[in-house]
């Protein structure tokens, strides 16, 4: 049945993206922002000014026995301006102590009590003067505090012996006071210790080396691929499947690859030959059945271009050698049918002729010398035409049902002439060819849903590269026909040599 609507086998749009093909068509454009991306991070990397890191550690012990150390509240101590202060004054660092604080870093390893100091310096004597200068200051302040503090209880403490005395308490409790002061005041203060000295550092810390490399990579990644879509989205041509409109992917038969198609006949061993081959398999297994008697009709139309031609003449050369009689019909005066087949394109009137009912169509087909069993009828002058007279050229193409197994025909684009159109709901399989990188997913679009509306059975769609221009060859629109050719006529006027003529078998 002819097709309408949608094409059967449609896939939905789904909408996402194709990573692996985008890459495939886009890679200049990722690599490109790759390039960039790393180049940038590392020019970044290089303006970034050097910093040295070193670290010492610190063991804090307690001022007395009775205080739990809080290493939170030490790090916090380390870090405070009155720290700051005084660590400048040690390291001799003529800096702010608000600055200074922002240099350093603390680390509380867990189940310890140990204190790690970092900081931070534009050269590494710098660094190693700060994180000593740091640690000093910290447990210089730190046994300070516990020095008045002890100063202080022992002040107490020997007030609370002497209001003892003074009030006859016990020579026992005095005595108990006694030896606690005497202990207070011969215990040293232990604030803490250095256990690891800082270290002059032999490498700066940051930047680092890798970091803005990978970063710019990431983003020269990620700039890329967005590049790589927008390129894909604005870029409309046709190069693969997935390029087609959803309605036409699943009716992919051929998808040739390559930079040119050569305008020739391809031997079948070849894989280009396959896949003729294998398209004309698909094309006879789902072409409409012809009337009885009748041949199958096969139509070749293009968007644009003059791929058709190409893709004609080796469909035509793999029906005989299946055996079959063609005959190959071009309505296309720039076509390389006729050359491929081996006719001169003025041979004769051709269709022209036909239309024009100024020779029998016996006398108009030519035998193609390169395919045995192919007759070929070339386009004629058809330069007064602006598409084909419908009825003439659906009765040309009768008569050569009544006398072939197949009548393959190729018709000018549909950029320049709606002819397939026209006559694709009188044919029994109609296969759309598209030049890769040239034929617009637009015009892809417009060409697959104007034949399904007429109902014309389009059974293929074959995507093939452009062709390459053929060696010596001439425009056959500004051929001149040989002497006793005739010229067909935009207007026919059917009559009774008409009837006659169209009668006739052709060989």
């Amino acid at each position: 049945m002819p097709v309408s609507g949608p094409l059967a086998g449609a896939r939905p749009e789904s909408g996402g993206v194709d990573f692996p093909d985008l890459l495939r068509r886009r890679w200049s454009i990722v690599l490109v922002g790759l390039i960039l991306g790393i180049g940038g991070g590392y020019a970044a990397g290089t303006q970034q000014a050097p910093v040295y890191t070193s670290a010492t550690h610190v063991l804090v012990l307690p001022t007395d026995p009775s205080d739990e150390i809080n290493l939170d509240t030490e790090a916090q101590l380390v870090t405070s301006l009155r720290t700051a202060e005084r660590a400048a004054a040690l390291a001799e660092i003529d800096a702010p102590p608000a600055d200074l604080a922002d240099q350093v870093e603390i680390t509380v390893p867990p189940n310890s009590e140990v204190l790690k100091i970092t900081f931070s310096a534009d050269t590494p004597e710098a660094a190693q003067r700060g994180a000593a200068a740091f640690a000093d200051a910290y447990l210089t302040q730190r046994a300070e505090s516990a020095d008045a503090a002890r100063t202080e209880w022992i002040a107490a403490l020997r007030e609370q012996i002497s209001d003892l005395r003074e009030g006859d308490m016990s020579p026992q409790a005095v005595e108990a006071l006694e030896r606690e002061l005497a202990l207070r005041q011969a215990a040293p203060i232990r604030a803490g210790e250095v256990i690891s000295p800082a270290t002059l550092p032999t490498a700066p810390s940051s930047p680092n080396s890798l970091l803005f490399p990978l970063s710019g990579l990431v983003a020269g990644l990620l700039a890329g691929l967005g590049g790589a879509l927008i390129a894909q989205r604005v870029d409309q041509r046709v190069v693969r499947p997935t390029d087609l409109p959803t309605d036409l992917q699943a009716q992919v038969a051929m998808d040739a690859p390559g930079r040119g198609l050569e305008p020739a006949l391809t031997a079948p061993t070849t894989a280009l030959g396959r896949r003729y081959t294998q398209l004309r398999t698909t094309v006879v297994a789902r072409a409409v059945p012809p009337p009885a008697d009748r041949a199958s009709l096969w139509l070749i139309c293009t968007p644009r271009g003059s791929a058709a031609g190409v893709v004609t003449a080796n469909l035509v050369a793999a029906l005989a050698r299946a055996g079959h009689r063609v005959v190959a019909v071009t309505s296309d005066p720039d076509s390389p049918l006729p050359t491929i087949l081996g006719v001169p394109r003025n041979a004769t009137a051709g269709l022209a002729g036909a239309l024009a009912n100024t020779a029998p169509i016996t006398g108009l087909l030519s035998s193609s010398p390169a395919v045995p069993g192919v007759s070929v009828l070339p386009s004629g002058d058809l330069s007064t035409m602006v598409e084909l007279p419908t009825s003439r050229a659906e009765h040309v193409l009768s008569q050569l049902r009544s006398h072939a197994d197949y009548v393959v025909l190729e018709t000018r684009p549909l950029e320049r002439t709606p002819e397939a159109v026209a006559l694709g709901a009188t044919a029994s399989a109609v296969v759309l060819v598209m030049e890769k990188r040239r034929t617009r997913r637009g015009e892809a679009h417009v060409a697959g849903t104007d034949l399904t509306r007429v109902g014309a059975p389009l059974v293929a769609v074959a995507l093939v590269p452009t062709p390459r221009p053929a060696p010596g060859s001439v425009t056959p629109s500004t051929d001149t026909p040989p002497v006793g050719t005739i010229r067909a006529r935009a207007t026919v006027v059917p009559s009774a040599a008409t009837a006659k003529s169209d009668g006739e078998r052709p060989a």
